[in-house]
């Protein structure tokens, strides 16, 4: 057997310690047992250390991706400051002298998967000629240039190979050339351990063809799948067409979902390879090409692309298309798989790669093994029942909300080359409110091609689609909805324009990660600790509409009052009312005398529909649900008008300043507003008249309450409108409280050596 070569560069790229005598350290480790106490400890944190998932979601020109890449940084090239340069605060420099030190030791890069290449690879799985004519669907100017968009589809995406350089990787005997197809095709243990020495130490950033002989095509049959796949050859180099990995990538989210995986460990090397590394590059080339027919089409075209996905779980809707139930969940299992093969590779390939040498290189202390870190960062998340999927699977997932002042993200995409109504169109189709609007605007409109010009001609193209195919009841589950992907973020972070504000998101990365790692690290802010008791004051609410919560403080954050939108003391909230027991008149007292009105046009027309709708076939029936009703929503629907004054619930900041009593407004001058939905036309004026000095928000109110309300009068009198960044909620919880105690994790950590500190 061929000795193992091992330098410190090579365990630095595979997760081991990185000190100057790095192999004499993993010897020494393994040579002396560590201690039982110190083994509990270390696993405790380990297990948080090892997975954590973050998933980023934003509108179009936030910042996610510039937050993403952030997220794939080593510690050293975030180039923080250090401790004691940047804070007058005693207290904040305290905080970050303590997320410094832990992130200095425990940060790590993360992975990072591009869900718009993934989206776009879904192509692969169809003809050139298909992704051609959807393009010509999308573009005229494609269309007239069709022979030039072929040559860049084949050439530049499905039959782009990927270089795989086995000469770098691995280091095989003279005469062993031949061999290659054979360990791709079966990998015997045997061949593995005395064939092959490990070679870490090269770049393997170089994915495109070089300028070299390749042999003729050969293949390799995936595990005894019967699935074949073409691989060129050039000495001991590897090439593989980007369509030939995609589907490799296919058959192994097929045998993940059937409780199988590769036996081959080499397949996760080459997968984890092309998933992380090539993909993301090839397909942001590609659009790029594809960009200069049109600066919007990449960003549209992909936007139709997951829409499609979501119904019929392929990228085109052709032919005779079939809604799938759970084609909403398509593209958050192609994220999952990915997922799961990066910790299949950090598991299963480097466990084979070192397991015939272990007794070198292991120890007791996790941090001297492979890189088994799976550390992840999802950029981006468009829909949040695709969040939701993947909250239900990790327990340490959390979706960060990248926030941008309107104005700011439109100007950045404008300096990107996005004309006013090409942001417009995006805008439209990844907000669900906007499309909903259109959609019924494009059933009523008469004249199809002015619709066409007022709101984008790929915009129409979709809501045709889903008019035609009838899905205007399933809209949440197959469009883009981003406010409802940042109403249940569980971090947020204001990505602002200076220069200063990359240091800021640095730091607030930082902090959220190496509080995902140790929880209870440092203690939560201000701002997080009254936007949390809003957030669950919301709760409260029994309105089926949306729930809103508020909180109001003095100016040093002093709890004054909190309020949620509620009906009057003496009513029953709508969540627990319901038109089965209102037309039955079965609770007289639960309802108004405006609703019990026999004689009432209005009510006779809701009553009406009820019975029509709700019978014993009725699916809401079936599974035990009654019907609960907005009267505001039905009578506007009825009369058609857009009446904001029928709800029967206070809104949540004006019962927090009712909540505050008659000397309120003494109380409350200089203080703050915190609300988890930022305050409509007439909080915002109650919001002025008591002088509140800021006001933190989550959810942006898309009315005039800012401009018109707020801003208005001298600017001493107007207050700060700041969007919120923290944790609230379930992250709020697990961030914030601690594994053990400080003290007990103290002792653990040292041991008997505790003795010698404590004063006695």
């Amino acid at each position: 057997m061929e000795k193992l070569s091992i330098n410190s560069k090579q365990l630095k790229n595979e997760g081991f310690s990185t000190s100057k005598n790095a192999e004499t350290d993993v010897i020494r480790n393994n040579e002396v047992e560590k201690p039982i106490h110190y083994k509990i400890i270390n696993n405790l944190y380990t297990s948080q250390e090892d997975f954590i998932v973050i998933g980023l979601c934003g509108k179009t020109g936030s910042g996610s991706s510039t937050v993403s890449k952030i997220c794939q940084q080593d510690f050293e090239r975030l180039f923080l400051s250090t401790p004691g340069s940047i804070h007058n605060n005693l207290y904040n420099e305290h905080e970050y002298r303590i997320l410094y030190n832990f992130a200095k030791v425990n940060w790590r890069h993360f992975y990072r998967i591009k869900v718009s290449a993934l989206i776009t690879a879904t192509v692969l799985q169809k003809s050139e000629e298909e992704l051609l004519n959807f393009l010509v669907g999308l573009c005229e100017k494609i269309a007239s240039n069709k022979n030039e968009t072929l040559n860049i589809i084949r050439e530049k995406f499905f039959k782009l190979k990927m270089y795989f350089n086995f000469a770098e990787w691995f280091k095989l005997d003279p005469g062993d050339n031949e061999l290659i197809g054979e360990y791709l095709n079966n990998l015997p243990d045997k061949d593995f351990q005395e064939k092959f020495t490990i070679n870490i130490d090269s770049d393997i950033n170089e994915y495109h063809d070089k300028e070299c002989m390749i042999s003729e095509a050969k293949t390799f049959e995936l595990d005894g799948t019967g699935d074949k796949i073409e691989y060129y050859q050039d000495g001991t180099c590897i090439w593989i067409e980007n369509k030939d990995l995609y589907k490799m990538f296919m058959v192994y989210k097929d045998k993940r979902l059937n409780k199988t995986t590769f036996k081959n460990p080499l397949y996760f090397w080459i997968l984890r390879r092309y998933i992380y590394d090539f993909l993301p590059i090839v397909v942001h080339e590609f659009w790029d090409e594809i960009k200069k027919y049109s600066k919007s089409l990449p960003i549209l075209a992909m936007q139709m692309l997951g829409i499609n996905l979501r119904i019929c779980k392929k990228p085109y809707l052709i032919g005779d298309v079939h809604f799938e139930e759970n084609g909403y969940v398509y593209i958050a299992e192609d994220i999952n798989i990915a997922i799961k093969l990066l910790s299949s590779y950090n598991t299963i390939w480097c466990n084979k790669l070192i397991s015939f040498q272990a007794k070198k290189i292991e120890s007791n202390d996790s941090k001297n093994k492979h890189n088994k870190h799976t550390l992840v960062v999802i950029d981006s998340i468009k829909n949040p029942f695709e969040s939701l999927f993947l909250k239900q699977r990790y327990s340490n997932y959390y979706l960060l909300g990248i926030y941008t002042e309107d104005d700011e993200r439109k100007k950045r995409l404008e300096h990107k080359g996005l004309n006013r109504d090409q942001v417009k169109e995006i805008d439209t189709i990844e907000t669900l409110s906007y499309f909903k609007k259109i959609c019924k605007e494009y059933v009523d409109s008469e004249k199809k091609s002015e619709f066409s010009e007022n709101n984008g001609y790929i915009a129409t193209k979709i809501v045709t689609q889903i008019v035609e195919l009838k899905l205007n009841n399933v809209l949440p589950f197959i469009l883009q909805n981003v406010s409802s992907c940042l109403d249940s973020a569980d971090i947020f972070i204001n990505n602002i324009k200076d220069n200063a504000s990359r240091l800021k998101i640095k730091y607030e990365l930082i902090k959220y990660v190496s509080l995902a790692m140790h929880p209870g690290l440092i203690l939560p802010t201000h701002l997080e600790r009254c936007m949390q008791i809003a957030y669950t004051a919301k709760l409260n609410s029994g309105c089926i509409s949306r729930q809103v919560g508020a909180v109001i403080t003095d100016k040093d954050y002093h709890l004054l009052s909190i309020g949620w939108n509620q009906q009057p003391e003496d009513q029953i909230p709508c969540s627990y009312r319901n038109l089965k027991e209102l037309i039955n008149h079965w609770s007289v007292e639960t309802y108004s005398d405006y609703e019990n009105d026999d004689n009432e046009e209005l009510m006779n027309r809701i009553k009406k529909n009820v019975e029509e709708v709700y019978t014993s076939e009725n699916n809401l029936y079936k599974n035990g649900k009654l019907p609960y009703y907005c009267l505001k929503d039905l009578y506007n629907k009825i009369t058609n008008k857009q009446n904001q004054v029928h709800p029967r619930s206070l809104h949540a900041e004006e019962t927090a300043f009712l909540n505050l009593g008659p000397t309120g407004k003494i109380l409350v001058k200089g203080g703050c507003l915190f609300t988890t939905s930022s305050p409509c036309e007439l909080c915002s004026k109650k919001a002025k008249y008591m002088e509140i000095s800021k006001i933190y928000y989550i959810e942006p109110y898309s009315g005039i309450s800012y401009k018109h309300v707020l801003c208005a009068g001298s600017n001493e009198s107007r207050p700060e409108f700041i969007l919120f960044t923290g944790a609230i909620g379930r992250a709020y919880m697990q961030l914030y409280t601690p594994l053990l105690p400080l003290k007990d994790e103290h002792e653990l950590w040292l041991g008997d050596k505790t003795e010698n500190i404590v004063v006695k």
